[in-house]
């Protein structure tokens, strides 16, 4: 299926979701110069963490999804579907995942994987980042030094 990144905009953004046991964040970057970056991180109440790169990009005149989990090898998914809000991946695969599928409604964005009879899925809300805490140097504050007047 022929088309282009930028058709996949609606993804971009930062998106959380926070459950009893973790928090979940999946940031797109805008397309630019031919692709779309991704990242997923998901920090668990234990402190155990996952994360997963993502890229999207033209292949041949076709966009081509890549996943890499924790660092193992990609994973492409070539586009098989296509709509204002949504799109599809699939690979030749009969295993998990052989499916890819986004779709965004409002501030939500979702995902859906399936393949070899498992079906996942996932839901975030735009605008996740919290503002940093501003970490402060051990020790005492100084402040700042005051001019004497004579």
């Amino acid at each position: 299926m022929s088309a282009r990144v930028e058709s996949l905009g609606w993804m971009a953004g930062h998106w959380r979701r926070d459950t009893a046991g973790s928090v979940q964040e999946e940031v797109w970057l805008e397309p630019r110069g031919g692709c779309m970056l991704g990242m997923d991180r998901n920090v668990h109440t234990d402190g155990k963490v996952t994360w997963e790169h993502m890229r999207i990009q033209d292949e041949d005149g076709t966009l081509v999804f890549h996943t890499s989990q924790e660092g193992r090898p990609a994973i492409a998914f070539a586009l098989t579907i296509q709509g204002e809000s949504e799109a599809v991946f699939e690979r030749s695969s009969e295993s998990f995942p052989a499916r890819i599928r986004y779709w965004r409604e409002g501030r939500t964005l979702h995902c859906r994987i399936d393949g070899g009879g498992r079906e996942m899925g996932w839901s975030w809300e735009l605008g996740g980042a919290r503002r940093p805490t501003i970490a402060r140097p051990p020790g005492p504050r100084r402040r700042p030094a005051r001019r004497r007047s004579n």
